[in-house]
C-alpha cells in the first residue's frame, strides 16, 4: 500500500494475486484515521466493485440507442433533451475523454449491457430517476429537424455515428414532439434509418431501459442505392441507404461499364461507410450513354445488394422547355391523404421532354421568395422522370422512381408560388406559377395528394393542363403521371389590359403566357400620334410585355392600343377579332365618389369563393394599387388587405371584381367577364349574414362603406348561397339598405366583372311621388324584378310611412313606418313579396304614402303600381 504522491486523500493497494474479469468483489477498510484522530465512520467500511480489464472499443461497441430532440409538449418524460447511450458489448469502457459531437465526456465506467442517459448539467436532476446519468456542462442543443450525431473515442476513433432526421420518427404526430427516437436492434451492426422509429411508450420514451420498440429479428433488409453522381469525366460517386461492407465496396470488379470504360479503383467513402468513389479510364464522352453493372456489394450485414443497372451519360446543356416540372408535392398531409399514401415529405418531378440527354449540373431552381438551389451533376435521359427532393428525404422517395438530393430544398407553399429553373449559363427552362385551384378538387386540395401536368407537350398550359393525381397512393413521383393525355393547346390568346406605368411605358397583359420572340416582333398600333420605341416581353411567364413610347402621353387623355402578330407559346395567334385591343390612359386621383362598391357575394355555395367587385363612376383612369378593403371587427374597422402592390388601372365605366381565386368564380358563374376577375392572395372574412365592406383608397382614406346584411336579398329566394347583392344604382347612397338586391336568376345569381343585372338608370322622379316601373315582375330574371318607389321632396326630415294595399283595400304590405327621411331625394323598393313573405298575387295594387312634417302636418299620396307576370 502506498499514499498517492501530492493526493494524501488517496491511496493505491497492489494486491498478491490478478482479479477475475467481471467478477465483483467487496473491500472492507478499517480502523484508518484523519490526520486529526478521528476514526473512519462507520468502522469499518465497504465498498462493492467488478473488475474489468482495459479494452480497445470497435464500432458500435457502445451504440446511439435513443434520442430526445424535441421534448416538447411533453408527454410523459421531462421536457429536457438528453442521448442514451448502451453498451451492446460484454466489455467495460471508461468513458472519460470521449466526445459527442463536440461535447466532452467526463470519467464514467460503463459496464456490458447498461444504459446511459446523457444530458444537459442542469437536467441531471430531472432524469436520475429513469437510470444512470451523466451530465455535460458543454452540451450542444439537438435540432428538431435532425442533425448529425457522432460518438468518438478518447483517441478519436469513430465508435457510432448518424444523421437523424423528421422521417425517422415514422408518425407525423410524434414527430412535432414529446417523443423519443429509439433502435429498433442494438445489435445491427449497419447504421440505418430502417433500424430507427419513434417511441411507441406511453411516457413519449424509455431512458436509461430497454426500447419499447426494441426487436432483436436479425437485419435482412437487403441496401439500396440512394444516388449516384458524375464528379468529373473520370469520377463517378454511390450513395448508398445504409453502412456498407467496405472490402465489397472496394472490389473493382463489381462494377462493370459498357462502351469501354473500365473501373480503376474503388475507394469507400464517409466514416460510416455509405458511399464510394469510383474512379475509370478513359474519359467519359459527351452524347454517349453508358451503362453501369453492379454485382456482389454487401451492407455490413451481409445483405447482397440486388444486381443493378445504371444509366449515365455526360449530357447537354439544356434549352428553354427541354426541362419541365410535372408534379408538385406541395403539401404531403391532410384529411384526405390517402392510405396507404405517400412519404410525408415536399418533392418536385422532373421530366426531360427532348430526344437529347441534358445535365443537370449547375442548373438552378428557383422558388418566389427568389432563393436559388443549385442541382448537382446529374445527367437526364430523353423521357425520363426525376424526383428532386431534400438529401434526407431520398430514402423514403427512393421505391418510387430514382431521385436527386439536394442539400437545402424550397419549402413549397400549400396555396401556391412561382417555381423556376435555369440552366448553368442562367437561361430560363420552364416557370410556372402554381395554385391550389390547380386541383379541380377541394378534398384533394387539402393535402396528400400531387398536382400533376396533364400534357408535357403542352407546358404553358397553366392551370388548363393540371390537375390534382388520381393514382391510389396520392401521386406518381419519378413515373408518368396518373392523368397524362394529349391535351393540345388550340384555344387563341387574347389581350386583357393596357396599363399606363408612366407617360412613356405602358404594360399589356394577357390571358396566358406568351412567346417571347413573337412579342418582339408584333405589331402595335396607338391612337394619338404615338409610336412604340422599345418591345420589353416581362420573364419568366411572358403574360405582359411592356411597351415604350414616344412622345409622351397626355393627363387626361384616352388612347388606344391594338395588336396583331403574337402567339402563345403553343403558336396559337392572338384573337384578333375580339381580344386584341385595349384602351389606356394616365392614372389620375381618385374623388370621393370616383370608385364604388358595386356588388358583393358573402356567401358562396359549399366549396366557393366570396368577391367583391368594385365600378369607376368617373371619367378618369383610377389606379387600385395599394387600395385596400377590410371589415370590422369588435365595432372597429380591421383586417385591412392589400388589393393589389401592382399597378391596376380601372378604366371609366369599367368593373373589377376582387377574389381569391378567380377560376373557382368562373366555374361557378360561367358568364364571369374573366378580363376583369382580379386575383388577390385573400381578402377580409365576410360572414354569411351580416358585416361591413370598407374599401379604402392608396391615401388611407375611406372611400366606401356597405353595411350588408342577408336580410336584403329578395325575399322569396329560398337559397341564398351563391347569390350576389348587386347595386342598384350608383347615384344612390350605398349605405342604404333599398339600393341593394339580389341577382336575378337569369344570369346565374352574379355578375362577376361586367354590368349589374339589377341596375337602373338615372333617377328623374315626375312629381313628389313616383313609380318605377309601373309594371314589375318579380321573377328574378333581372328585367324589371322590382319597382322603386321615389321620392322628391323640398327638403328632408320628414317622417314617411308606405302601405300597399290590393284592390279590396286589404294592406299587403307594410313597407315603412315612421321613416326619418334625411335626404329629399330618394327611393324605397318592393319586392313584390307580402308581410309574410309570399310573392303578391298578379294585378293591381295602391301605393300608400303618408309624410309627417316635424310641425304636424301631413300630406297623403296614392299611386298605382301592377304586379305583372311573365308568360
Amino acid at each position: 500500500m502506498e499514499v498517492v504522491a501530492g493526493q494524501a486523500n488517496q491511496t493505491r493497494l497492489t494486491f498478491a494475486s490478478n482479479f477475475l474479469e467481471g467478477t465483483p468483489y467487496t473491500l472492507a477498510v478499517s480502523n484508518v484515521q484523519d490526520l486529526a484522530g478521528n476514526v473512519l465512520n462507520p468502522n469499518p467500511s465497504t465498498a462493492n466493485f467488478t473488475y474489468f480489464a482495459p479494452v480497445v472499443p470497435f464500432f458500435r461497441a457502445v451504440v446511439i440507442n435513443e434520442i430526445m430532440a424535441d421534448p416538447s409538449p411533453s408527454v410523459g418524460l421531462p421536457d429536457t433533451e438528453f442521448i442514451e447511450l448502451y453498451n451492446a458489448s460484454t466489455s467495460a469502457f471508461e468513458l472519460g475523454g470521449w466526445q459527442l459531437t463536440g461535447a466532452s465526456l467526463p470519467a464514467y465506467t460503463l459496464p456490458p449491457g447498461d444504459y446511459l442517459i446523457l444530458c444537459p448539467s442542469a437536467s441531471v436532476g430531472l432524469l436520475s430517476s429513469f437510470g444512470s446519468v451523466l451530465g455535460l456542462a458543454n452540451w450542444n442543443t439537438l435540432t428538431n429537424t435532425g442533425e448529425e450525431i457522432r460518438l468518438l473515442d478518447n483517441t478519436g476513433q469513430l465508435i457510432d455515428g448518424l444523421t437523424y432526421n423528421l422521417n425517422w420518427y415514422r408518425d407525423a404526430a410524434k414527430d412535432e414532439g414529446g417523443y423519443t427516437l429509439e433502435q429498433i436492434n442494438a445489435a445491427f451492426p449497419c447504421t440505418s434509418e430502417s433500424n430507427w422509429r419513434a417511441a411507441i411508450s406511453p411516457l413519449g420514451g424509455t431512458p436509461g431501459t430497454v426500447n419499447s420498440v426494441l426487436d432483436n429479428s436479425p437485419d435482412t433488409s437487403p441496401p439500396a442505392i440512394l444516388s449516384f453522381t458524375l464528379l468529373s469525366t473520370n469520377q463517378l460517386q454511390l450513395t448508398f441507404n445504409e453502412t456498407m461492407d467496405a472490402g465489397s465496396l472496394s472490389e473493382a470488379g463489381n462494377y462493370l461499364f459498357d462502351n469501354g470504360l473500365v473501373v480503376s479503383q474503388a475507394q469507400p467513402e464517409g466514416e460510416l461507410g455509405q458511399a464510394v468513389m469510383l474512379s475509370f479510364v478513359p474519359e467519359i464522352q459527351i452524347g454517349i450513354n453508358y451503362t453501369l453493372q453492379i454485382n456482389n456489394l454487401r451492407d455490413c450485414s451481409g445483405n447482397l445488394l440486388p444486381s443493378a443497372r445504371l444509366n449515365l451519360a455526360r449530357g447537354e446543356s439544356p434549352a428553354f422547355h427541354e426541362i419541365l416540372i410535372t408534379e408538385i408535392m406541395a403539401d404531403p398531409s391532410g384529411n384526405a391523404k390517402p392510405l396507404p399514401g405517400l412519404p410525408e415529405v415536399e418533392w418536385l418531378e422532373l421530366h426531360n421532354r427532348s430526344n437529347r440527354v441534358l445535365d443537370l449540373q449547375n442548373c438552378v431552381l428557383r422558388d418566389e421568395s427568389e432563393t436559388i438551389y443549385t442541382l448537382p451533376q446529374r445527367a437526364i435521359f430523353p423521357g425520363e422522370y426525376l424526383i428532386l427532393c431534400k438529401d434526407e428525404n431520398l430514402n423514403i422517395l427512393q421505391p418510387f422512381g430514382p431521385g436527386l438530393g439536394l442539400a437545402a430544398f424550397p419549402d413549397l407553399t400549400n396555396a401556391g408560388e412561382l417555381l423556376q429553373l435555369f440552366n448553368a449559363s442562367g437561361a430560363l427552362l420552364f416557370a410556372l406559377r402554381y395554385s391550389d385551384d390547380w386541383y379541380q378538387n377541394t378534398a384533394k386540395a387539402d393535402g396528400g395528394w400531387t398536382l400533376e401536368m396533364i400534357d408535357p407537350q403542352n407546358p404553358c398550359g397553366a392551370q388548363n393542363n393540371w390537375r390534382a393525381s388520381e393514382n391510389a397512393q396520392g401521386g406518381t413521383p419519378g413515373q408518368v403521371n396518373s392523368i397524362a393525355e394529349s391535351r393540345p393547346d388550340l384555344t387563341k390568346p387574347q389581350l386583357w389590359r393596357a396599363d399606363a406605368l408612366s407617360p412613356t411605358l405602358i404594360q399589356l397583359s394577357f390571358n396566358e403566357p406568351m412567346e417571347a420572340t413573337s412579342l418582339l416582333n408584333a405589331t402595335y398600333a396607338l391612337s394619338g400620334g404615338r409610336a412604340v420605341t422599345e418591345v420589353i416581353p416581362e420573364s419568366p411567364l411572358f403574360k405582359r410585355v411592356l411597351l415604350r413610347l414616344a412622345p409622351p402621353l397626355e393627363p387626361e387623355e384616352i388612347y388606344s392600343v391594338q395588336v396583331s402578330g403574337p402567339t402563345d407559346c403553343s403558336a396559337n395567334l392572338l384573337d384578333e377579332v375580339d381580344f386584341n385591343q385595349a384602351d389606356f390612359g394616365l392614372a389620375q386621383a381618385d374623388d370621393s365618389l370616383d370608385i364604388l362598391l358595386s356588388e358583393l357575394l358573402f356567401n358562396p355555395r359549399p366549396g366557393g369563393d366570396d368577391f367583391v367587385e368594385l365600378y369607376n363612376a368617373s371619367d378618369k383612369f383610377i389606379n387600385l394599387q395599394n387600395w385596400k378593403l377590410a371589415n370590422r371587427s369588435n365595432g372597429i374597422l380591421a383586417n385591412q388587405t392589400l388589393i393589389t402592390n401592382e399597378a391596376y388601372l380601372l378604366a371609366p365605366g369599367q368593373y373589377v371584381a376582387i377574389t381569391t381565386s378567380a377560376q373557382n368564380v368562373q366555374e361557378n358563374y360561367p358568364q364571369a367577364r374573366v378580363a376583369a376577375l382580379l386575383e388577390v392572395s385573400s381578402l377580409p372574412g365576410y360572414s354569411d349574414d351580416e358585416g361591413t365592406v370598407f374599401l379604402i383608397n392608396d391615401q388611407n382614406q375611406l372611400r366606401e362603406q356597405f353595411d350588408y346584411d342577408e336580410d336584403f336579398h329578395f325575399e322569396l329566394i329560398d337559397d341564398e348561397e351563391g347569390v350576389s347583392l348587386e347595386r342598384i344604382d350608383f347615384q344612390a347612397a350605398t349605405n342604404f339598405s333599398d339600393n341593394w338586391q339580389s341577382a336575378a336568376a337569369t344570369v346565374g345569381f352574379a355578375t362577376p366583372g361586367y354590368a349589374n343585372s339589377q341596375r337602373v338608370g338615372i333617377f328623374s322622379p315626375q312629381g313628389s311621388i313616383s313609380i318605377e316601373p309601373p309594371i314589375f315582375t318579380p321573377d328574378q330574371d333581372g328585367q324589371d324584378d322590382f319597382t322603386r318607389i321615389k321620392y322628391q321632396l323640398d327638403r328632408g326630415g320628414y317622417l314617411m310611412d308606405i302601405r300597399i294595399f290590393d284592390r279590396q283595400g286589404r294592406e299587403v304590405k307594410q313597407l315603412l313606418n315612421r321613416q326619418f327621411l334625411g335626404i329629399e331625394a330618394g327611393f324605397f323598393v318592393w319586392d313584390g313579396s307580402d308581410n309574410n313573405g309570399n310573392l303578391a298575387r298578379m294585378g293591381y295594387y295602391l301605393v300608400w304614402v303618408r309624410l309627417l312634417s316635424a310641425d304636424g302636418q301631413e300630406q297623403i299620396y296614392k299611386e298605382k303600381v301592377v304586379v305583372g307576370k311573365r308568360f
